[in-house]
């Protein structure tokens, strides 16, 4: 049987940016679709084969790409007025800073699009907004919700007294009372569904092929959530156990999927939500794929994330403790275990280590580890069978090519379930060591079927990693890259890149930054200083940070000069050569 992938999964090269970072002279102060166009030419030009860009969805008043108001609609924000052919001023002066004030923009151009909608509605457009409201079951309740939300000025749906609770009686109610705003809503999902579609035609047309993300937890305050409340365990929060970098876990606030719930109703919620990205994408991302099989779970009620459980489990049971002569409250008192549903019990993390465990005589000790091993080994055939029910339907149902984030501490079984499903994971440079003396993995020994990146959107860029490394650390990272001691801030971001591209992994996308390593562009205005002279100004996201320091990353240049930087663009694409990925 032929792999439906085939056609994809060749040796390739790619870049990886922010959407609304990179900038076109049509474009509103913030990247836009029709900035994807001019960067698809600028890819092809250096035979990047490849573009990847953050989730789309809606953000609302929020600005973290991972924290949207609906796992469908796309933010008005990269709607582009040029694409629409809506005249306006050029704001190119506007584009100075490296920051995007994300409200501003949103506000300016929804007002420009609002009027641009008005004009047009009539019983014409209302018919066609009601047929793509008819052809996608989330638009209904998403524009319901939408206009419910900014009445309420952004505030948790459960706290907008008699309409937090969704019904279609309250749905019908709305709509008449709020028309014109309902069908501006529909009318905006319409125009950027049709830009992006368009988008995906063009790209494809030059070789070039879109990469989408998509996160797999939902934010509580979405419509989705709103609407189907029962499809997620609004009394856990997921996160991360702790771990290397946060001695107490972490705690996402995004509420637990109910996947019972969601087999019972034969994963028609994903169903929707991945052929609707279908229309946009060529293959995409799926953000923290160890989700899929198990979630690190965070009672609401709990103080620190530490205190949580995977999710789903069977837990030890009463019986279980009897059978070996324990009483489990006991235990629950000593916060060993969790009651996590009448009569079953979780383990905490790393309890054996507590000293509270170890006050315990031996025997006991030895009769609570056995128990915890027993449960794990259960769990953990359980959690692969989950995670691989919920990918063989993802790919099942889209010819999109599936490609896992499988970074941090990931299970051994859920290494082998991703292997054996031929599912693209993904290697940093930075952290792909030997687990015996922490050396480098070289290029050629790197797993094939991977991405390889230097960089992502929640690590810092290239040059920053380099100059950051401590002296023990810079001689390993010289050894491993051949990068000399004398070597400028130039040659060192195109030797990093050399080495990203020459990995064994199937494909090697990038970030933008990543490949500035020459050219009037790169250089701060009117200096021969190198743009990246302050890397750290350069990040897009420092995870546990608050939200509105991030996310708002904007390149200070236009991609038509991007497209004019011969020399870069040149030197780019004799590496991709060389590296055997030009397509």
């Amino acid at each position: 049987m032929k792999d439906k992938f085939s056609k994809l999964k060749v040796r390739r090269a790619g870049v990886s940016v922010p959407l609304l970072s990179i900038l076109t002279k049509n474009s509103f102060e913030s990247g836009d679709i029709h900035s994807l166009k001019l960067f698809g030419d600028w890819a092809k030009q250096c035979g990047l084969s490849i573009i990847q860009i953050l989730p789309l969805n809606d953000l609302g008043y929020g600005k973290s790409p991972y924290s949207s108001i609906s796992a469908f609609a796309v933010d008005p924000i990269y709607i582009s007025l040029y694409m629409l052919g809506i005249n306006r001023t050029s704001r190119s002066d506007r584009i100075k800073t490296l920051k995007i004030n994300h409200n501003r923009i949103k506000e300016l151009k929804l007002k420009i699009l609002k009027y641009h909608f008005l004009k047009k509605y009539n019983p014409k457009l209302k018919k066609e907004l009601d047929k793509f409201l008819n052809e996608h079951n989330f638009l209904n309740s998403f524009g319901v919700f939408k206009i419910l939300y900014e009445k309420n000025l952004g505030k948790h749906w459960s706290e907008w007294g008699k309409d937090s609770k969704y019904s279609e009686a309250l749905c019908k109610k709305v709509i008449k009372t709020n028309e014109e705003d309902f069908y501006f809503q529909i009318w905006m999902q319409k125009v950027a569904f049709e830009q992006l579609k368009e988008i995906k035609k063009y790209l494809e047309s030059i070789g070039v092929y879109l990469k989408g993300d998509m996160p797999i937890l939902t934010s509580g305050n979405s419509a989705d959530v709103w609407e189907k409340t029962h499809l997620f365990d609004l009394s856990l929060n997921s996160g991360a156990p702790p771990d290397a970098f946060s001695a107490d876990g972490q705690n996402w606030g995004f509420p637990v999927i109910n996947w019972n719930a969601m087999k019972k109703e034969n994963f028609s919620w994903w169903k929707d939500r991945i052929q609707y990205i279908e229309n946009f994408y060529h293959l995409y991302r799926i953000d923290h794929v160890l989700g899929m099989y198990r979630i690190w779970a965070v009672p609401i009620k709990v103080k620190k994330a530490r205190m949580g459980y995977f999710h789903p489990q069977t837990g030890a049971s009463v019986e279980e403790f009897k059978e070996v002569h324990l009483d489990p409250k006991e235990f629950v008192k000593k916060k060993i275990i969790y009651e996590f549903s009448k009569g079953k019990f979780a383990f905490h993390w790393d309890f054996y280590l507590s000293k509270e465990y170890n006050s315990f005589e031996e025997d006991t000790k030895r009769k609570l580890y056995e128990l915890s091993v027993k449960h794990l080994e259960k769990d953990e055939s359980n959690w692969r069978k989950n995670g691989e029910e919920i990918l063989d339907f993802l790919m099942h149902n889209s010819n999109m090519l599936p490609c896992a984030e499988d970074l941090g501490v990931v299970p051994e079984f859920v290494r082998d379930s991703i292997h054996e499903k031929k599912i693209i994971g993904l290697d940093i440079i930075r952290w792909t060591r030997s687990f015996s003396d922490g050396s480098y993995i070289r290029p050629q020994d790197y797993r094939e079927n991977a991405v390889s990146s230097l960089s992502v959107h929640d690590t810092s860029i290239g040059i920053a990693w380099w100059n950051e490394l401590k002296e023990d650390e810079k001689r390993k990272a010289m050894e491993f890259t051949g990068i000399k001691e004398d070597y400028t801030i130039h040659q060192i971001i195109e030797r990093l890149l050399e080495i990203s591209l020459s990995t064994k992994s199937i494909f090697s996308i990038n970030l933008l930054h990543d490949f500035l390593f020459e050219g009037k562009i790169c250089r701060l205005e009117n200096t021969k200083k190198h743009l990246f002279q302050k890397p750290n100004k350069h990040r897009i996201n420092i995870p546990g940070t608050p939200e509105e320091e991030n996310w708002s990353y904007r390149f200070s240049f236009f991609l038509e000069d991007l497209l004019h930087e011969d020399i870069l663009n040149s030197k780019i694409k004799k590496i991709v050569k060389k590296s055997k990925r030009l397509n």
